[in-house]
């Protein structure tokens, strides 16, 4: 929320990401990959995964911490590509936010730099 971004995972990436919802790295995720993913390619896999977390870090969706050891159970699916999409044709609105940001003016209150 603090970008305006939202993103969309499928298949395999979606996957992925309730793996790592509990925790893992990355040698953990490919092998769970592995069990839940039809169709896994037999190599190459490890640098796809590498470069899917990579991605995921340099959109802060991903963070390296303490774990809680919940995570979704990932659903049976065949594999694709590790990759997920990034939308900001929304920004503007998502980050005016009605909740949290009305004054007098009433709503809505735009941050600095976000054109109404």
């Amino acid at each position: 929320m603090e970008t305006g971004s939202y993103y969309s995972l499928q298949g395999a990436a979606s996957a992925a990401w309730g793996i790592l919802a509990g925790g893992c790295s990355a040698t953990e995720l490919v092998a769970r990959l592995r069990e839940v993913c039809a169709g896994c390619p037999t190599s190459g896999l490890e640098q796809e995964a590498a470069a899917f977390l990579e991605s995921l870090r340099m959109e802060n969706l991903l963070v390296e911490g303490e774990v809680d050891g919940i995570s979704a159970a990932p659903t049976r699916t065949a594999y694709g590509p590790l990759t997920f999409q990034k939308y900001t044709d929304m920004q503007d609105l998502l980050l005016a936010d009605p909740i949290h940001e009305v004054a007098e003016a009433g709503w809505p209150v735009l941050p600095p730099g976000v054109k109404p």
